[in-house]
C-alpha cells in the first residue's frame, strides 16, 4: 500500500472506490504461529495466502497437509516453481507429496497464474546489469527455467560482453 505509484489504474480506481484491501471486513492476517493454526478449525470457504511459494517451509505446510487431501480446495501458484520443491511437486499434478515425513495425497484442484511471477523480465536485468561499474569475470545463472535460462545468458553474452554460465546442480565454484 506504500506504492501506489505502481498501481496499474484498475487497480487504484478499486482501492479508491472499496479502501486498502488490508482494512476490509473479513481480511486478517495471522500474526502468529497460534493464530495460524486457528485457520485449520475453521471449515468455511476461505482464502489463505502465504509467501512461502515454493511451499518449502512455514506455515503454509500445515494448511496445505490439511487441504490437499479434500478435491473441494483450489491450490493456486503465483509463478514459478522451483524444480524439485514441494510447490513443483503439487503444480506437477503428483499423485501425493512429503510434508513432515508422511505422504499427503493430492486431491485438490491446483492452478498456477504465471503472469503474476515477481521476477524480472531481460529488458529489467539488463538494465539492471548495465549498472554495474566493473564486468564480473564470471556470471552464475542459478534460478528459473533451463529454456528462459539458457536464452537470458544468451542475450547478457550478446548486449553485455560477459561471460554467462548456467550453473549445474550441486556445482561449486570458488569465488574471487
Amino acid at each position: 500500500m506504500k506504492h501506489s505509484e505502481e498501481y496499474t489504474p484498475e487497480a487504484a480506481d478499486l482501492i479508491k472506490k472499496y479502501g486498502s484491501p488490508l482494512e476490509w471486513a473479513g481480511f486478517t492476517f495471522a500474526l502468529t504461529a497460534e493464530q495460524s493454526k486457528k485457520i485449520n478449525d475453521s471449515h468455511f470457504p476461505s482464502i489463505i495466502i502465504s509467501s512461502s511459494g515454493m511451499v518449502t517451509g512455514g506455515r503454509i505446510l500445515h494448511h496445505l497437509a490439511q487441504r490437499l487431501p479434500d478435491p473441494r480446495n483450489l491450490v493456486i501458484f503465483i509463478g514459478f516453481q522451483a524444480p524439485g520443491t514441494r510447490g513443483a511437486i503439487i503444480k506437477g499434478r503428483a499423485p501425493e507429496v512429503k510434508i513432515f515425513g508422511d505422504f499427503v495425497p493430492i486431491r485438490a484442484q491446483v492452478a498456477a497464474l504465471e503472469q503474476f511471477s515477481d521476477h524480472a523480465d531481460p529488458p529489467e536485468l539488463l538494465e539492471w546489469l548495465r549498472t554495474f561499474a566493473n564486468k564480473p569475470g564470471v556470471t552464475y545463472l542459478v534460478h528459473g527455467e533451463p529454456s528462459a535460462s539458457s536464452q537470458l545468458r544468451d542475450l547478457m553474452k550478446k548486449e553485455l560482453g560477459w561471460n554467462v554460465q548456467l550453473a549445474e546442480y550441486r556445482e561449486r565454484v570458488e569465488v574471487k
